[in-house]
């Protein structure tokens, strides 16, 4: 049946001879480690990490000239009071990291697509099929496209003012996350490798959506009235936990249970849960912060 032949033992590979025994697949017997991880060299995706502070510089640079242009027109043309204090450079700070999310999320996207076209199925692991046809060569792109992902949040961990210790926890797991799913760190085999970029690629095109929740959060900082802030803050809350709090656990992990049986080491399916909890920490507090923020806006409309 379909489920004996996930749990049975992977085929031999071709050559192989016929009384060798394959290595152990899925169950406790599975070592947390493997014996022999392979080796990646290192290539021309570490120039992000020097790119990323560049291009976050130039783009916060434009925003804040665009905000200054706004801010006069809309003293000109008295469109009602001006912005409270503060409220512009929180503006520009998110229309920067929405601009970075979408460019990381056309990145990602064919990656995603290739994943769920041709391998989020229970299938044994195999080479990325998408966007180029050389599985090499795609994963490459997929180590510039989290290259790009760490430079972001790296960035953000030096030149951001004040940081809580949840969104600490969140950029360090996800940087930790990104430099082990690259395979620049020897741990895993290419088998468990293969299986882990998969989990990468899902984890990292949801965080990328992320500018479904920036882009009502400039919409917030830039409105004065408090129908429209509620109205901003609804529609970022509906996206963290329709994406944040249920799509991107349900992805990650039925990728985990579909390739259970092929995993020859427990580590991978650890470090996912760790990074993935990691995360989901700091979604659970933007959230909790956005409820926060509706009750305000719901205080402030019955006072008036």
């Amino acid at each position: 049946t379909r489920l004996c032949a996930r749990w049975g033992p992977p085929p031999l590979a071709q050559g192989a001879e016929e009384g060798a025994r394959p290595a152990a697949r899925g169950g406790m017997a599975m070592p947390f480690l493997v014996a022999e991880p392979e080796v990646h060299p290192m290539d021309p995706s570490l120039l992000a990490y020097v790119l990323m502070p560049v291009l976050m510089k130039a783009l916060t640079d434009l925003n804040a000239k665009g905000m200054r242009w706004y801010e006069a027109r809309r003293a000109r043309c008295a469109h009602g009071p001006a912005l409270p204090p503060g409220k512009a450079d929180k503006a520009v700070a998110h229309s920067t990291r929405a601009c970075v999310y979408f460019l990381v999320w056309l990145t990602t996207l064919p990656l995603f697509v290739g994943l769920m076209r041709d391998h989020y199925n229970l299938s044994a692991p195999m080479p990325l099929t998408f966007p180029f046809r050389d599985g090499a060569a795609n994963l490459r792109y997929y180590r510039y496209v989290g290259s790009l992902f760490t430079g972001l949040y790296v960035t953000e961990l030096i030149t951001m003012r004040r940081l809580g210790c949840i969104t600490w926890l969140h950029h360090l797991a996800t940087i930790l996350g990104i430099c082990m799913f690259s395979g620049a760190v020897p741990w895993l085999n290419a088998n468990d490798h293969s299986l882990f970029v998969g989990s990468a690629i899902l984890l990292m095109f949801a965080h990328a959506g992320n500018v479904g929740f920036l882009l009502p959060m400039v919409g917030y900082h830039l409105s004065v009235d408090v129908r429209r802030q509620r109205a901003f803050a609804r529609a970022a809350l509906a996206y963290g936990v329709v994406v944040w709090l249920v799509l991107r656990p349900a992805l990650c992990w039925t990728w985990i249970y579909l390739k259970l049986g092929h995993y020859q080491s427990w580590a991978p399916i650890v470090v996912t849960l760790a990074v993935d909890v990691a995360t989901s920490c700091d979604s659970v507090h933007i959230v909790l912060t956005l409820v926060g923020i509706g009750r305000r806006c719901n205080r402030k409309l019955r006072a008036q």
